[in-house]
């Protein structure tokens, strides 16, 4: 194991100024720490002149949870994700409510208060998917940057995706 310091892990020494559903029981991929709040990862990706990560999860999803102990177990993988990029994890299935301030109210006047129902709605608008797992790399305006990935345990192919991502954020 390589300890590095703050300043190799691009500033920011694992520990994300996380303020939104940070109360709320939700947790990151063990070693990849992050957000819960997409807005929040944009405007820190700003700042750290990195792509964000989105790991479209649920906290019932059977296979986020072998891909997270198949794929982002791996050194490489854990090493790509915490040093080349900003981590948000959006949860597609919690039913707690958040505050009145983060309601969205749908053109039909239906009103979303729960923070899985406001993700889920927000992935299928924006980038048309509501499949768990969903690994989406955008640009800090949230534009996506790489074709995203579903479910596949394939290691080598995943850090294919990461580096592309990477070479195609940094041109």
């Amino acid at each position: 194991v390589v300890m590095q310091s703050a300043a190799d892990q691009g500033g920011h020494a694992n520990h994300y100024p996380a303020q939104k559903f940070t109360d709320m029981g939700l947790k990151h991929i063990d070693g990849i720490p992050g957000f819960f709040d997409l807005q929040e990862a944009l405007e820190y990706s700003k700042g750290a002149g990195k792509p964000v990560f989105i790991d479209y999860t649920g906290a019932a999803c059977v296979n986020c949870r072998e891909m997270e102990s198949r794929v982002f177990s791996d050194p490489a993988i854990k090493n790509l994700l915490n040093n080349k990029f900003i981590f948000v994890s959006i949860y597609g299935d919690v039913k707690t409510e958040v505050p009145q301030e983060d309601w969205v109210t749908l053109p039909n006047g239906k009103v979303l208060k729960s923070l899985g129902k406001i993700n889920t709605n927000f992935i299928m608008e924006k980038y048309k998917v509501n499949a768990m797992p969903y690994y989406i790399i955008v640009d800090a305006q949230g534009n996506q940057i790489v074709e995203p990935r579903g479910y596949d345990l394939d290691k080598d192919a995943f850090v294919q995706f990461l580096n592309n991502a990477v070479e195609v954020y940094n041109k």
